[in-house]
């Protein structure tokens, strides 16, 4: 078994992974076209909102104007109003209220049923690769080098370790790329994390499943 962790992770309690009183934790993200209806400080804001930073300063309200059909976590006609740290960190440093744009909302469900939101970004008309450095998020895609290994296509670099959890990944379209099916042959690849799945088997003992979508594989150098 492998195991994960961030080092800002590692300084949380066990509960930022998943949840005692949850058999299945699932933590994955929809992407929505959205109109940033209001931005407000949240030191006059009297309404409720739902934090997606660790230090909400602020309350942005959007209007969901399309999204996945049958989504779980939001659906087209309805608002939501999140809190966020700073507009110019979630939206970039031009005023986000009055525009609609595609955003990126992770959230977390527990036992098939909708739990709560987590963060909050805006996604650009292009997608963003991230260097992997052993750790990674539901939503976000990466760079690495990649091995097939015993009938499975490995990380070279092994995800963080973290006490208590298992840790499993799966290529769900590894079948289309015959090309990393070579033992002992080392390729980059760009893969995206689609969702993490937890799994509680008993107390203080969880079993974590990444389901992983390669993009493309990249030119040997």
């Amino acid at each position: 078994m492998r195991f994960i962790a961030t080092v800002l992770v590692a300084l949380l309690p066990v509960t930022a992974f998943a949840e005692e009183d949850c058999g299945r934790w699932i933590r994955t993200v929809t992407r929505f076209r959205g109109e940033v209806r209001a931005v407000n400080d949240l030191a006059t804001w009297k309404g409720s909102f739902t934090p997606v930073d660790l230090d909400p300063l602020f309350a942005v309200t959007i209007d969901v104007k399309s999204a996945p059909p049958e989504d779980m976590a939001l659906r087209a006609g309805q608002t939501h109003v999140f809190g966020i740290h700073s507009p110019s960190q979630t939206f970039g440093s031009e005023s986000a209220v009055g525009k609609t744009l595609d955003l990126e909302v992770q959230w977390f469900s527990c036992d098939g049923a909708f739990r709560g939101f987590e963060k909050l970004r805006t996604i650009g008309p292009e997608r963003l690769v991230e260097d992997y450095a052993g750790s990674i998020h539901a939503g976000h895609s990466y760079r690495a080098d990649v091995q097939w290994d015993e009938g499975r296509l490995e990380f070279v670099r092994e995800i963080n370790r973290v006490h208590h959890f298992g840790i499993n990944t799966r290529f769900e379209n590894i079948d289309a790329f015959p090309e990393l099916q070579k033992r002992d042959a080392t390729r980059t690849i760009v893969f995206e994390v689609l969702s993490q799945e937890t799994l509680y088997r008993q107390e203080y003992q969880w079993t974590t499943l990444y389901e992983l979508q390669i993009i493309k594989v990249l030119p040997d150098s």
